[in-house]
């Protein structure tokens, strides 16, 4: 009968380098840098548009780190029908991820 597993010493080495890349991709989760597709899914979940953010930071003005984070977490002020408007004016993108990351979010 054929053994189609590997070694042990093999598999252990599998399963560290698979728990330490879990390990690295989650610790200090809240201090990582966005990719720049990140911030567009995170405007576009939180119900804003990304003419909308440009007006607003865009003032000739230094702006902190609070008022940039607005537009990355879900408020009262925008509903899901701020996200649904803002998905009708990129509908190349799939609506269904950005519902459901929304969703995600408001966990």
């Amino acid at each position: 009968m054929h053994n189609s597993l590997p070694p042990p010493g093999w598999r252990l080495l599998l399963l560290t380098l698979l728990v330490l890349g879990i390990f690295f991709r989650v610790v200090n989760l809240d201090h990582k840098v966005y990719w720049h597709d990140e911030v567009y899914t995170s405007i576009r979940i939180a119900g804003y548009t990304g003419d909308e953010v440009s007006r607003e930071i865009f003032k000739d003005q230094v702006i902190g780190v609070q008022e940039l984070q607005k537009y990355q977490r879900i408020s009262p002020d925008k509903g899901l029908d701020d996200t649904l408007k803002a998905l009708a004016k990129h509908p190349e993108h799939p609506p269904l991820y950005y519902l459901m990351a929304r969703f995600w979010v408001q966990l």
